[in-house]
C-alpha cells in the first residue's frame, strides 16, 4: 500500500512539474476549453431552457472533456514510452504495469479535476446558472454517476491503448471517438435528429446513457431512488461494464502480440 501511494505521488509531483513548465500553455489549454464550451452554449442553448437543462448540458460538456483524457491518455503514456525506449523495462519491473496506468490515471484525473473546477467555475457565471441552483445539487449522487460513465470512457481508452502497442501512432483513432462523443452522443444535437445509423452508435456509448440518467437525475431532484428504477440506469452500469472488458481483453491480446513479436520498443 505504501510503494502504491509512492506512486500515485511520483506520478502527481510529475505531472505538478510538467503544469509549471508549460504554465503557459496550460492557460490557454483551458481558455481553449473555456472557448469551446462557451461557443457550443452560444450556438446550441434555447433561450427556453430551464436551470435544470443548462446544468445538464454543462455537465455533459465536463464528461466529454474527462472523456478526451479518458480515451488518448493510456495512448500518449505508452507512444512516450515507446519513443524514450523504455516501454520494455516498465512491462520488465516488479510493479505490475497496469497499476503503473492506473496511477497515472488517477493522477491525471486529479490534475483534470483542479482544472475541470475552473472551467466549470467560469461556465456557471457564464451560462447563467443561478447559485442557490448549484449549491442545492446533490453532489455525491451526481459526481458517482459522472465518473461511472468516466470508467465506461476509459474502456474505450484501454482499447486505443492497445492499437498503440502495436503502431506508431494513434492519435488519430482516439480524435475520432472524441469528436463522436462529442457531435453523437446528445450533448449537442439530439440523437432523435441525427441519421438512424448515428443514433445506433451513440447507443453503442456510456457517454450517452450517462447523460440520460444524469438529466433524470437533475429532473428529479436528485433522487436517486427513482434513477435506479429508470431503465437508463442498468444500461449505463451494463454499458460501462462491456466496454471495460472489451478495453482490457484488447489491450491484454495486443499486449500478448506485441510482445511475441518483439516489437514492444519499435517506434
Amino acid at each position: 500500500m505504501i510503494n502504491k501511494f509512492r506512486l500515485l505521488s511520483a506520478e502527481v509531483l510529475k505531472i505538478i512539474g510538467d503544469a509549471k513548465a508549460y504554465w503557459f500553455n496550460l492557460i490557454f489549454g483551458n481558455l481553449n476549453i473555456f472557448f469551446l464550451f462557451l461557443g457550443i452554449f452560444y450556438g446550441f442553448h434555447d433561450s427556453s431552457f430551464s436551470s435544470k437543462d443548462l446544468f445538464t448540458m454543462l455537465l455533459s460538456l465536463m464528461i466529454w472533456y474527462y472523456g478526451v483524457h479518458a480515451i488518448d491518455l493510456i495512448a500518449l503514456i505508452i507512444e512516450e514510452e515507446k519513443e524514450e525506449g523504455t516501454l520494455e523495462q516498465i512491462f520488465m519491473t516488479q510493479t505490475n504495469f497496469t497499476i503503473v496506468l492506473m496511477n497515472r490515471i488517477i493522477a491525471q484525473i486529479i490534475f483534470d479535476t483542479i482544472k475541470g473546477i475552473l472551467v466549470f467555475s467560469l461556465c456557471v457565471i457564464t451560462f447563467k446558472i443561478p447559485i442557490d441552483f448549484i449549491v442545492a445539487v446533490n453532489w455525491w449522487w451526481t459526481l458517482l454517476i459522472f465518473f461511472t460513465t468516466l470508467i465506461g470512457l476509459y474502456g474505450i481508452g484501454y482499447m486505443v491503448a492497445g492499437f498503440a502497442l502495436l503502431y506508431k501512432r494513434v492519435s488519430s483513432v482516439a480524435g475520432a471517438f472524441s469528436n463522436i462523443l462529442l457531435f453523437f452522443t446528445g450533448i449537442i444535437i439530439e440523437v432523435e435528429r441525427l441519421p438512424i445509423i448515428f443514433q445506433y452508435l451513440s447507443k453503442l456509448l456510456p457517454l450517452h446513457w450517462g447523460m440520460n440518467v444524469l438529466q433524470v437525475l437533475v429532473n428529479n431532484n436528485f433522487n436517486m431512488s427513482i434513477v435506479i428504477k429508470d431503465y437508463n440506469f442498468p444500461i449505463l452500469i451494463a454499458n460501462v461494464t462491456i466496454w471495460i472488458i472489451i478495453g482490457l481483453s484488447i489491450f491484454t491480446a495486443m499486449k500478448k502480440k506485441a510482445l511475441n513479436q518483439g516489437t514492444i520498443n519499435q517506434y
